[in-house]
């Protein structure tokens, strides 16, 4: 805007040159007429001199000093000149071309006020003289004043339309004011008609990717660039214009190449942080979006894009801090609320994704991604009806294939849930929506084998598997979830082949072997067992449950010190196993060690209370010790935590028979008859109910369906 073109001072000159002297004093005349025969020789000097002479005798003459300040204008003495014009002014308030000369001069001393007043005083003297329009709205260029200069500069050209630097001052005025659509209108009219005066392909280029013109801007920008190579505005804008079509890396070195000439152009580096975000120069761009922010740390923006990038790096604290940052400066913005919810959802802080999710819900009431959002957190949170109905209403406005699976897994979950609540008829319901999304699904389809063997339909159970694997042969998953469902049914040999169906799909899966070895224990074919269950552990040195089966299996040997061996390397991994524990307890007692069983069998106890069998045991040491007190503590404790109803009628027999023989040690003695006759009915009492209330060491059995109070983790522990 420096470079802002005065316009009549030149004129002026010429003017006044031919202009005649009227009524001047006679000496005065004589000094002016020797002023013009110098200034006709070029000896400004000497012109001068004269002209302050003829000014002496006629200090009234405008026409002198308006000569005078021309001269003294040539010599560069602006102050003088001015002021002579001010005089000429003072002497003769009417004539407007003193006003305009007045106007250049203090618009090159930058004195824009005093500029604009000569020039307005211009214009009300002669309105017709046009170039006070073009005067005017540069003054107000120059003073940032670009919309009250528009209309100055359009009423000129509507006399003027072909005045070349006028139409390129109002295109920069434009721009100034965000309006580059008219800015181009401006520039391509002075291409198409005065191509060889153009040289402003720089802020063409630049107003072309305001517009988002982008292939246009590049080729411009190109141009300008030719021109000045050094011009670090147009590399920045040529890098934005290249990276909108799709020319990432170009961009990114006229960015960088922007910066390397002007260091101080702040914006680039937010432009060049963009760059690399999209070039997936990720660490790259968080140092230019921090050197930025540093600079402008108030850009909600910048903080915006900062914070998501950190979001891509999974950096969720950082990327937390700088979308709060962003969200404070914008705190109604939906798009910050959603990833900065997105952001505590990926820390795991779901409560407070799920308070920002609402929020932005608040705005963006059709935002399908959204409500995707909210149903994953309800979903981590396991609110599964809740999930249900967002991703419904996700699907609802934008189907998406990620979010149906997301679905199917919810309802999936939810299904889950009612089968553990026993509420079976519910489930079957989930599990069938699930279906319908996907009807080879092998969670939906093993569930529902899962809830229909509950509910008894053992039959449709094995069809769920069946249809499965018709569907999918090849899911190892699959055949073992089939195997035990076969194996529960107690199709022993149909089960083994659908354990040796996965174990071909996958010879490194312990699990088909585990359960071919199942299949071997069940038939009481324990060395087969046994080659099976070390074929798991071969592939799973430290499986706790297999070395336990496997401890079981040498017990139902009556090798019961390999079988110890086993139950021990089991507690050695896992010191607090209560399975493990318990049948250590049952071999030690069994090889004659009944202190040190009964000791395990409390420790036992101490780990898990509610293990009936435990007291079951105990109390049958205790017994035989004729410790009746504890004996029958032990088995009301089993009464209390069992589930088995029979055991626990029998139990509750044998309590009643002890709390007899309790009564009988604590009688005062009698004659040796009576005494004997109570003995005899005794023992004729507890003869005839001996099948019933007779306890006994339980037996081992690998996976009992029948018994199991908290279906222990090993699914291996003796039961009654």
């Amino acid at each position: 805007m420096k470079n802002l073109k005065l316009f009549s001072l030149f004129l002026i000159a010429g003017l006044l040159l031919s202009s005649p002297v009227f009524s001047m004093h006679k000496k005065a005349k004589v000094h002016f007429d020797n002023a013009m025969k110098y200034y006709q020789m070029k000896d400004i000097d000497s012109t001068i001199q004269e002209l302050e002479k003829a000014k002496s005798f006629a200090p009234t003459s405008s026409m002198v000093r308006i000569k005078l300040a021309d001269m003294l204008y040539k010599t560069g003495d602006l102050n003088a000149a001015v002021h002579e014009y001010e005089q000429a002014a003072r002497i003769d308030p009417f004539d407007s071309f003193v006003f305009v000369s007045m106007g250049n001069i203090y618009q090159e001393l930058n004195r824009y006020d005093k500029a604009l007043n000569a020039y307005n005083r211009a214009l009300q003297i002669s309105p017709g003289y046009k170039f006070n329009y073009v005067n005017i709205a540069n003054i107000k260029n120059l003073k940032g004043q670009y919309a009250e200069a528009i209309p100055y500069y359009e009423k000129f050209l509507a006399d003027y339309p072909n005045h070349i630097d006028s139409r390129k001052n109002l295109a920069s005025s434009y721009m100034a004011i965000k309006q580059p659509e008219k800015a181009i209108k401006e520039f391509e009219f002075v291409i198409d008609n005065k191509p060889e005066t153009f040289k402003e392909y720089s802020c063409y280029g630049k107003s072309l990717v305001q517009v988002k013109q982008f292939k246009k801007a590049v080729s411009i920008l190109e141009k300008a660039l030719t021109d000045y190579p050094e011009n670090a505005e147009a590399h920045a804008n040529y890098g934005i214009a290249l990276l909108n079509t799709d020319k990432k890396e170009e961009a990114v070195c006229a960015l960088k190449k922007s910066l390397e000439l002007d260091p101080s152009i702040t914006e680039v580096k937010l432009d060049l942080a963009n760059a690399l975000v999209e070039t997936n120069r990720e660490d790259e761009a968080i140092k230019y979006y921090r050197e930025y922010i540093a600079a402008v740390p108030d850009n909600p923006d910048a903080l915006f894009n900062l914070g998501i990038t950190l979001q891509g790096k999974k950096k969720t604290g950082e990327s937390i801090e700088s979308l709060q940052k962003s969200l404070e400066l914008k705190p109604d913005d939906p798009e910050t609320q959603k990833e900065l919810g997105r952001s505590y959802h990926l820390a795991k802080k779901y409560i407070k994704a799920l308070e920002l999710y609402k929020q932005a819900l608040k705005t963006k009431k059709d935002d399908a991604e959204l409500y995707y959002n909210i149903a994953l957190v309800q979903h981590s949170l396991k609110k599964y009806e809740n999930a249900i109905s967002s991703y419904e209403k996700s699907l609802e406005m934008k189907p998406d294939d990620k979010v149906r699976s997301d679905y199917k897994n919810v309802l999936i979950a939810n299904a889950n849930r009612l089968n553990f609540d026993k509420k079976y008829n519910e489930a079957m319901v989930y599990y069938k929506k699930a279906l319908i999304i996907n009807p080879t699904e092998f969670y939906a389809l093993s569930g529902m084998a899962n809830t229909l063997q509950k509910m008894g339909r053992t039959e449709q159970a094995q069809a769920c598997y069946e249809m499965a694997i018709a569907k999918d042969a090849t899911n190892k998953d699959l055949f073992l979830a089939f195997g035990e469902t076969l194996e529960n049914a107690e199709k022993i040999d149909e089960a083994r082949g659908a354990y040796k169906r996965a174990m071909e799909i996958d010879p490194g899966e312990a699990k088909a072997y585990i359960g071919i070895g199942d299949t071997f224990y069940k038939e009481n074919r324990y060395d087969k067992a046994i080659e099976n269950y070390e074929k798991a552990l071969n592939l799973e040195p430290n499986d706790v449950k297999v070395i336990i089966k496997l401890g079981n299996t040498y017990k139902d040997k009556a090798e019961n010190v390999k079988a110890k061996e086993l139950y021990e390397k089991a507690l050695a991994i896992e010191p607090e196993n209560a399975n493990a524990k318990f049948n250590l307890g049952l071999v030690t007692s069994e090889l004659g060690e009944k202190a040190a069983a009964k000791k395990i069998y409390r420790e036992v106890i101490a780990l898990k209370p509610d293990f009936p069998y435990a007291y079951y045991a105990l109390g049958i040491l205790e017994e035989k010790e004729e410790n009746y007190p504890e004996a029958i503590d032990n088995y009301r404790n089993f009464v209390a935590y069992s589930s088995d109803d029979i055991s626990v009628k029998s139990i509750e027999m044998r309590i009643k028979v002890l709390e007899k023989r309790l009564e009988l040690k604590q009688e005062v003695p009698v004659d040796e008859q009576t005494r004997s006759q109570e003995e005899k009915a005794t023992e004729k009492e507890e003869t005839s109910s001996k099948k019933e209330t007779e306890v006994v060491l339980p037996p081992f059995i690998v996976e009992d369906k029948t018994l199991k109070p908290d279906k222990p983790d090993s699914q291996s522990i003796s039961v009654p």
